[in-house]
């Protein structure tokens, strides 16, 4: 993947944690989520824990403050769909696995412009 992606070793490794970060962050199971309270410890550090008592995401990994639109949302208000299900993520909120989905882009672009590099010009779809 690295390769691919043609980062260097502290660059890939810093898209690489900052992604898993994210992933365990926003998807974690949250305690909203959990019907049998004596099954789950509820941790403080995640994000409907952060934004009741703060108001605000995790200082370090969003160290700057939400867009003032973003900045309106509140959990689990704005974190349900129309089956009261949590969403990832607020309602027209900024996609929260921002980091993973440019780590995605970029490796799909590699891939793109590789496989152009040895498809015939007549033989392209």
């Amino acid at each position: 993947l690295q390769k691919i992606m043609q980062l260097d070793d502290g660059k890939y490794r810093s898209w690489l944690t900052r992604t898993a970060q994210e992933i365990l962050y926003w998807t974690a199971l949250q305690p909203d989520e959990v019907p049998d309270r004596c099954a789950f410890t509820p941790s403080s550090e995640c994000y409907s824990e952060h934004l009741k008592r703060t108001g605000h995401l995790d200082k370090i990994l969003y160290p700057k403050p939400l867009h003032p639109l973003d900045a309106q949302k509140a959990f689990p208000r704005d974190f349900r769909n129309d089956n009261d299900q949590l969403n990832l993520g607020a309602d027209n909120g900024v996609f929260p696995l921002v980091s993973l989905a440019k780590g995605l882009t970029l490796f799909a672009s590699k891939i793109f412009a590789f496989a152009d590099q040895y498809t015939e010009e007549g033989n392209r779809e």
